[in-house]
């Protein structure tokens, strides 16, 4: 039975995955940032009213994100739409935003064009599924397996954050968040060093990180 708050599951069957589904109505959703150079690690997060937790996007050397990141509505880093190689630059790549209470997804071309300023926004890429339709370069036949992380927004406009616990490849990525979680947006966020936490318990807990996104048992403030 779906229960439409905040969800925990173990999916059983390979690859094993661990999804997370939550209302912005009734959590309060942030992104931590890496400051100064000092990377940021899920285990040191405090677990007052923590539920949820993991690593956010692609970064550069010195933890700095490789594309836009808004936090509480500053911009700290630009949107990026330069060409160049690895997944981040698989265009389309996308930007996951929360803007008046409701988490978006859309390609960073399209989100230059919106004139939008959202409280919070994470870059990253590739888009794996835009508007129901899975990326056109993901390959069904690709070799490379790694453990791997991002969001999603369902069909029910739900928020989606998940954690695949082994090796998948991104077109199996793309697949299983579109046909059984319902997903019409994904956009993946990092691979190989994903993490996550659900309470003291997780994944790479100690591993460093540029972004975290983290949501809380508290609702947003209503002022």
């Amino acid at each position: 039975m779906y229960l439409w708050f905040a969800w925990h599951v173990l999916f059983q069957q390979d690859p094993k995955i661990e999804v997370f589904t939550c209302s912005l109505k009734d959590h309060r959703f942030e992104i931590l940032v890496a400051e100064h150079g000092q990377p940021l690690t899920l285990a040191s997060l405090d677990q007052k009213s923590l539920v949820f937790a993991m690593n956010g996007g692609i970064f550069e050397p010195g933890y700095r994100p490789s594309g836009l990141l808004i936090r509480a509505g500053q911009v700290l880093y630009p949107l990026n739409l330069a060409s160049g190689s690895g997944n981040f630059y698989l265009k389309p790549n996308g930007v996951f935003f929360i803007v008046d209470g409701h988490a978006q997804i859309t390609n960073s071309e399209s989100y230059a064009q919106l004139g939008l300023s959202p409280d919070w926004a994470i870059q990253s890429g590739p888009l794996l599924v835009e508007n129901g339709v899975l990326h056109p370069q993901l390959d069904p036949g690709g070799t490379q397996y790694f453990s791997r992380n991002g969001v999603g927004i369902t069909d029910q406009g739900q928020l989606v954050l998940w954690v695949f616990l082994e090796p998948v490849t991104l077109y199996k990525c793309a697949e299983i968040l579109k046909t059984k979680w319902h997903c019409s947006w994904v956009l993946y966020l990092d691979g190989s060093i994903s993490g996550f936490r659900w309470g003291k318990n997780g994944m790479n807990l100690v591993k460093p990180y540029a972004t975290i996104l983290a949501v809380h048992t508290d609702p947003p403030s209503q002022e």
